[in-house]
Order: structure tokens, then C-alpha cells, then sequence
């Protein structure tokens, strides 16, 4: 025997915008999909701001008693009666550091917190991994026990095994760049992929093997189905560490090394990886987004009454070992000292000043 339950996954574009003007935008696809029945909706990765590698990340950083977009889905869950569940930036009590943060809010106020274990690549230079071990969150709710992963932990094999026979359902929230068929444009040119050298071109399909294969491949094995919630659209971002990210490239195509000097005012443009969508607990695709825009996929998934129990081996995901070693170890290696460069003058601030960083 299954119980039902109606679920929604957010595609909202990636695209920054102020604050308000996302959370309106935000609020009209949750009200669509609680108006459907969903019970649960999910949110993609920082959707109260877009995404990009700019200092407004500081900026838009919000503190759990009195920020914004806290309140926002605090009030939207009660309001349309669902669990709400949406990731954003967020500075730790003691207002010390900052964490990319899931957040999952019930009608009734109650509210669970997964952060993200594993900031991707340059994210390292915006806020922080989980301290001492890596963490896993459990929420015990109305509607099951719910597991959650942030974008880049998907690649981690250990945090999907600790979910293993605990949960009813897992709760994705991403925000992905198909950075490997990305262009660059640096002051006198700009180079595609098929400029790019033996080695990137290889990793073409790595976002596929990510958030397509990897993640449904995962889910078939813990045996539950999953709700991911994904930004869309064109990604345009300038790069930090230019000079750091660019060596990369070049020794992928050592052609690429007269443009060097120029790296340190890089930038990209690549399309965000489409992958907006509701998992069965076969790891089938139940409903997808079917548009580049926002878009609330609302559809029905089945849960056991009894928690699955991996029957199996647990496969490893489907990621080239260069992927590992660029976003766990090269480009945050780059990136951490900006990170702890920009708290040192958040934390010169007088409060409520504005800090031009």
C-alpha cells in the first residue's frame, strides 16, 4: 500500500533581480501550485535573489529572526496552508558567517534547516561549507520524513547513503550552470567551447551526468521519490579569481595562454541546466518543466507506508573525477580568500550601515 501526496517543483529564471520583485514573482507560481492541491512545493536554489558571482551575495545575505524572504515563506506556508520549502543565503547566529541554507516551513510555523555541505567552485567565495563533518537533515513532518540535498551535494555519494532507509521523500533545490559549454569573453575575444581544449570539451555532458543520470540514479537506489527544484535561463556572470580560473583552460589548450593577462576581467556566459522536475521512487521522471521561464511542475507521487531500504549496492553518481577536483579543491582554493576578505569589512560595518563592497 501508498499514500498520495500532490508536490510542486519551482523553475523560476536565473536572472538577478531585487529581492521583492523574486519574491512576488515566487509567490504567484506557489499560489498556482497550492491552488492545484500540492501540499509541499519546492523552491530552486537562492530564488529570492538569481544567481551570480557578484558581491550583491553579501548584500542579499539575510538573518533568520527579521530577513525578508524568512518571513516571506514563513507567512506564505501558513497563508496557503502547504510546507514550503526554498534556499537562500543566510548569516549563522552569531552572525559570523554565511551558509547557503534550505529552509522548509509547515503551516503551523514549525521550520527545518539544511545547509549546504559542498559549495560548488566559485561559491566559495560567498559563503561557507558546513563545519566539522558533513551534515544531513531529517525533517519529521505532517507529510513524511523528508530528506534534503542543496545542488553540488548531489555529486556526493556519503550524503545520499545517510539518508538511506530514514526517509519518505527527498527535497532538492539546485541552481546550475552548464558551465562546460559556457562562453568566455575576456576584453579582446570571446571563446566558445570549441575553443576550449581536449579536456573541457570532454566534460560537455557533465551537468547531464549530474542532474540527469546522477540524481535519478540516486533516488532508485534509496527507493523514494524526489521533488527538484531548478533556476532556468542564461546565466551571465563575471568570474572571480579570473587569472586562477582561466589557468584551467589554458591547460586544457595551451593556445589559450596568450589571453592571461587579460583573464582577471572574465566572464560567462553559459545556459543554466533544464532540470526542473518530480522523481518517482524509481528514479523516473514523473513531470518535467517543459518552458525557459518560471514554471510551477505540480503532479502526484506515491509514498510507502513502510520506509525502503536500499536493496542493492549503492552505485557511485555519475561525475568525472576533474569535476571533483575543480569544484571541491581548485576554484574554492581561489575564491576562500575573497570570502574572508569581504566578512572582515561586513564585519567593520556599523550596523545598519550599507557597506559598499
Amino acid at each position: 500500500m501508498s499514500r498520495k501526496l500532490k508536490v510542486a517543483a519551482i523553475q523560476m529564471d536565473v536572472a538577478p533581480a531585487p529581492v521583492p520583485v523574486r519574491l512576488e514573482r515566487a509567490y504567484g507560481l506557489v499560489r498556482e501550485a497550492a491552488g492545484q492541491g500540492a501540499e509541499l512545493v519546492v523552491l530552486p536554489e537562492v530564488f529570492n535573489t538569481g544567481y551570480a558571482y557578484t558581491n550583491a551575495n553579501y548584500e542579499n545575505a539575510e538573518r533568520f529572526e527579521d530577513g525578508t524572504t524568512v518571513q516571506w515563506m514563513k507567512h506564505t506556508a501558513a497563508e496557503l496552508n502547504i510546507h514550503l520549502a526554498g534556499n537562500l543565503l543566510l548569516w549563522d547566529e552569531e552572525g559570523q558567517d554565511i551558509y547557503n541554507t534550505l529552509l522548509l516551513f509547515a503551516p503551523d510555523g514549525r521550520m527545518w534547516r539544511y545547509i549546504k555541505n559542498y559549495p560548488w567552485s566559485w561559491e566559495r567565495g560567498y559563503f561557507v561549507p558546513v563545519k566539522n563533518r558533513p551534515q544531513t537533515l531529517v525533517a519529521h513532518t505532517d507529510l513524511g520524513d523528508i530528506g534534503f540535498l542543496i545542488c553540488w551535494d548531489i555529486a556526493h555519494a556519503h550524503l545520499w547513503k545517510q539518508y538511506a532507509g530514514k526517509v519518505d521523500l527527498m527535497v532538492i533545490s539546485s541552481c546550475p550552470p552548464d558551465v562546460f559549454k559556457a562562453k568566455l569573453r575576456l576584453p579582446s575575444v570571446e571563446l566558445g567551447p570549441e575553443d576550449m581544449g581536449s579536456t573541457i570539451q570532454s566534460m560537455h555532458d557533465e551537468a547531464h551526468n549530474l542532474f540527469g543520470k546522477t540524481i535519478e540514479q540516486q533516488c532508485a537506489w534509496l527507493g523514494v521519490p524526489a521533488v527538484s527544484a531548478i533556476c532556468n535561463g542564461t546565466f551571465n556572470t563575471p568570474i572571480p579569481k579570473g587569472k586562477g580560473t582561466f589557468l584551467v583552460y589554458v591547460l586544457s589548450s595551451l593556445k589559450l595562454a596568450k589571453y592571461l593577462g587579460e583573464a582577471n576581467d572574465l566572464e560567462m556566459t553559459c545556459q543554466m541546466y533544464s532540470a526542473c522536475k518530480v522523481m518517482g521512487a524509481g528514479g523516473e521522471v514523473l513531470a518535467a518543466a517543459n518552458s525557459r521561464g518560471d514554471e510551477a511542475v505540480i503532479t502526484e507521487i506515491s509514498l510507502p507506508e513502510q520506509k525502503p531500504h536500499p536493496a542493492a549496492r549503492q552505485p557511485k553518481p555519475v561525475v568525472r573525477k576533474t569535476s571533483y577536483l575543480l569544484a571541491n579543491f581548485w576554484f574554492p582554493l581561489l575564491t576562500r580568500s575573497l570570502y574572508a576578505g569581504k566578512i572582515k569589512e561586513l564585519k567593520r560595518a556599523a550596523p545598519g550601515k550599507t557597506l559598499d563592497v
